[in-house]
Protein backbone atom coordinates (compact mmCIF):
# COMPACT_ATOMS: atom_id res chain seq x y z
CA UNK A 1 0.00 0.00 0.00
CA UNK A 2 1.19 3.53 -0.62
CA UNK A 3 2.77 5.39 2.29
CA UNK A 4 0.45 8.30 1.72
CA UNK A 5 -3.02 8.28 0.20
CA UNK A 6 -3.95 11.61 -1.32
CA UNK A 7 -7.65 12.13 -1.05
CA UNK A 8 -10.29 14.69 -0.29
CA UNK A 9 -9.60 13.92 3.38
CA UNK A 10 -5.93 14.87 3.16
CA UNK A 11 -6.13 17.70 0.65
CA UNK A 12 -3.67 20.45 1.64
CA UNK A 13 -5.35 23.81 2.26
CA UNK A 14 -3.16 25.35 -0.48
CA UNK A 15 -4.89 23.07 -3.02
CA UNK A 16 -8.30 23.30 -1.39
CA UNK A 17 -8.26 27.06 -1.88
CA UNK A 18 -8.01 26.50 -5.68
CA UNK A 19 -11.42 24.84 -5.70
CA UNK A 20 -14.69 26.70 -6.23
CA UNK A 21 -16.25 27.66 -2.87
CA UNK A 22 -19.06 25.11 -3.23
CA UNK A 23 -16.43 22.35 -3.74
CA UNK A 24 -14.48 23.60 -0.74
CA UNK A 25 -17.69 23.18 1.25
CA UNK A 26 -17.97 19.53 0.08
CA UNK A 27 -14.33 18.88 0.95
CA UNK A 28 -14.73 20.43 4.40
CA UNK A 29 -17.91 18.40 5.04
CA UNK A 30 -16.07 15.18 4.11
CA UNK A 31 -13.19 16.10 6.40
CA UNK A 32 -15.58 16.89 9.26
CA UNK A 33 -17.38 13.54 8.76
CA UNK A 34 -14.01 11.76 8.93
CA UNK A 35 -13.15 13.61 12.16
CA UNK A 36 -16.48 12.57 13.74
CA UNK A 37 -15.94 8.94 12.66
CA UNK A 38 -12.41 9.01 14.08
CA UNK A 39 -13.65 10.36 17.42
CA UNK A 40 -16.37 7.68 17.58
CA UNK A 41 -13.94 4.87 16.75
CA UNK A 42 -11.36 6.11 19.24
CA UNK A 43 -14.01 6.32 21.94
CA UNK A 44 -15.37 2.86 21.23
CA UNK A 45 -12.24 0.86 20.46
CA UNK A 46 -9.44 2.54 22.32
CA UNK A 47 -11.05 3.98 25.40
CA UNK A 48 -13.63 1.31 26.17
CA UNK A 49 -12.37 -1.97 24.67
CA UNK A 50 -8.58 -1.76 24.76
CA UNK A 51 -5.91 0.17 26.60
CA UNK A 52 -3.69 0.31 23.50
CA UNK A 53 -2.74 3.81 22.36
CA UNK A 54 -5.00 5.04 19.55
CA UNK A 55 -3.64 5.79 16.09
CA UNK A 56 -3.04 9.42 15.20
CA UNK A 57 -5.69 11.23 13.16
CA UNK A 58 -3.28 11.28 10.18
CA UNK A 59 -2.80 7.49 10.43
CA UNK A 60 -6.57 7.06 10.61
CA UNK A 61 -7.04 9.25 7.51
CA UNK A 62 -4.44 7.19 5.64
CA UNK A 63 -6.17 3.91 6.52
CA UNK A 64 -9.67 5.28 5.93
CA UNK A 65 -8.63 6.70 2.54
CA UNK A 66 -7.14 3.35 1.49
CA UNK A 67 -10.30 1.46 2.46
CA UNK A 68 -12.63 4.10 1.01
CA UNK A 69 -10.83 4.22 -2.35
CA UNK A 70 -11.02 0.44 -2.72
CA UNK A 71 -14.61 -0.04 -1.66
CA UNK A 72 -17.67 0.13 -3.87
CA UNK A 73 -21.24 1.10 -3.17
CA UNK A 74 -23.44 -1.94 -2.76
CA UNK A 75 -27.09 -0.92 -2.97
CA UNK A 76 -27.99 -4.62 -3.11
CA UNK A 77 -26.90 -4.92 0.52
CA UNK A 78 -28.87 -1.95 1.81
CA UNK A 79 -32.17 -3.76 2.21
CA UNK A 80 -31.10 -7.41 1.94
CA UNK A 81 -33.28 -9.39 4.40
CA UNK A 82 -30.32 -11.25 5.92
CA UNK A 83 -27.53 -8.70 5.65
CA UNK A 84 -29.36 -5.32 5.88
CA UNK A 85 -26.39 -2.98 6.04
CA UNK A 86 -28.57 0.11 5.59
CA UNK A 87 -28.22 3.07 3.24
CA UNK A 88 -24.83 3.80 1.70
CA UNK A 89 -23.60 0.23 2.21
CA UNK A 90 -20.05 -0.21 0.91
CA UNK A 91 -17.94 -3.30 0.52
CA UNK A 92 -14.50 -4.45 -0.48
CA UNK A 93 -14.40 -7.48 -2.73
CA UNK A 94 -10.90 -8.99 -2.89
CA UNK A 95 -9.66 -8.83 -6.47
CA UNK A 96 -12.44 -6.50 -7.59
CA UNK A 97 -10.78 -3.68 -5.64
CA UNK A 98 -7.86 -3.96 -8.08
CA UNK A 99 -9.97 -3.00 -11.11
CA UNK A 100 -9.47 0.54 -12.34
CA UNK A 101 -12.25 2.85 -13.50
CA UNK A 102 -12.98 3.41 -17.17
CA UNK A 103 -15.96 5.31 -18.50
CA UNK A 104 -18.00 3.10 -20.81
CA UNK A 105 -16.68 -0.19 -19.48
CA UNK A 106 -19.23 -2.91 -20.04
CA UNK A 107 -17.84 -4.97 -17.19
CA UNK A 108 -20.20 -5.11 -14.24
CA UNK A 109 -20.85 -6.72 -10.89
CA UNK A 110 -24.11 -8.40 -10.14
CA UNK A 111 -25.38 -9.87 -6.92
CA UNK A 112 -26.80 -13.38 -7.23
CA UNK A 113 -29.29 -13.32 -4.41
CA UNK A 114 -30.24 -17.02 -4.50
CA UNK A 115 -26.67 -18.08 -3.76
CA UNK A 116 -25.65 -14.85 -1.98
CA UNK A 117 -22.56 -14.12 -4.08
CA UNK A 118 -21.13 -11.54 -6.46
CA UNK A 119 -20.45 -12.28 -10.10
CA UNK A 120 -18.21 -10.25 -12.41
CA UNK A 121 -19.36 -10.24 -16.03
CA UNK A 122 -18.42 -8.30 -19.14
CA UNK A 123 -19.91 -7.55 -22.51
CA UNK A 124 -16.44 -6.45 -23.63
CA UNK A 125 -13.97 -8.96 -25.02
CA UNK A 126 -10.49 -9.22 -23.58
CA UNK A 127 -7.24 -10.75 -24.75
CA UNK A 128 -4.79 -12.50 -22.47
CA UNK A 129 -2.96 -9.98 -20.26
CA UNK A 130 -5.43 -7.16 -21.03
CA UNK A 131 -6.36 -4.95 -18.12
CA UNK A 132 -9.98 -5.35 -17.05
CA UNK A 133 -11.77 -2.12 -16.23
CA UNK A 134 -14.92 -1.49 -14.27
CA UNK A 135 -17.02 1.66 -14.48
CA UNK A 136 -17.47 3.12 -11.01
CA UNK A 137 -20.58 4.84 -12.32
CA UNK A 138 -21.47 8.00 -14.19
CA UNK A 139 -19.68 10.20 -11.68
CA UNK A 140 -18.33 13.72 -12.09
CA UNK A 141 -14.76 14.42 -10.99
CA UNK A 142 -15.77 15.77 -7.58
CA UNK A 143 -17.55 12.49 -6.74
CA UNK A 144 -14.64 10.44 -8.12
CA UNK A 145 -12.25 12.50 -6.01
CA UNK A 146 -14.32 12.30 -2.82
CA UNK A 147 -14.97 8.56 -3.12
CA UNK A 148 -11.88 7.18 -4.86
CA UNK A 149 -9.16 9.83 -4.62
CA UNK A 150 -8.70 10.61 -8.31
CA UNK A 151 -10.09 12.71 -11.16
CA UNK A 152 -10.33 11.80 -14.82
CA UNK A 153 -8.99 14.26 -17.40
CA UNK A 154 -11.39 13.13 -20.14
CA UNK A 155 -14.44 12.52 -17.97
CA UNK A 156 -17.59 12.98 -20.11
CA UNK A 157 -19.65 13.13 -16.89
CA UNK A 158 -17.66 16.00 -15.48
CA UNK A 159 -19.58 19.00 -14.30
CA UNK A 160 -18.33 22.03 -12.47
CA UNK A 161 -20.73 23.70 -10.11
CA UNK A 162 -20.41 27.30 -9.03
CA UNK A 163 -22.50 29.21 -6.58
CA UNK A 164 -23.18 32.96 -6.72
CA UNK A 165 -20.26 33.76 -4.41
CA UNK A 166 -17.87 31.88 -6.73
CA UNK A 167 -19.10 33.83 -9.75
CA UNK A 168 -18.89 37.18 -7.96
CA UNK A 169 -15.39 36.44 -6.69
CA UNK A 170 -14.22 35.39 -10.18
CA UNK A 171 -15.82 38.46 -11.75
CA UNK A 172 -14.23 40.82 -9.26
CA UNK A 173 -10.83 39.17 -9.85
CA UNK A 174 -11.19 39.52 -13.62
CA UNK A 175 -12.55 43.09 -13.53
CA UNK A 176 -11.70 44.62 -10.15
CA UNK A 177 -12.83 48.12 -11.09
CA UNK A 178 -16.20 46.95 -12.34
CA UNK A 179 -17.11 44.55 -9.51
CA UNK A 180 -15.54 46.20 -6.47
CA UNK A 181 -17.63 47.81 -3.74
Amino acid sequence: LPEYQYSVLTLPSSLESCLPQCYQTSVQASQESARILYDEIILLLFRIITAAPPPSFDSFLWAFSIVRSRSVLAPELEMHPLLNYGPGARMILPGIDLLNHKVGSRCFLEFEEKVCRWKLSSKDSYNKDDQIFLSYGDLDNLKLFINYGFCSRDNPNNLVFFDLDDLLQASSSARPGLFSE
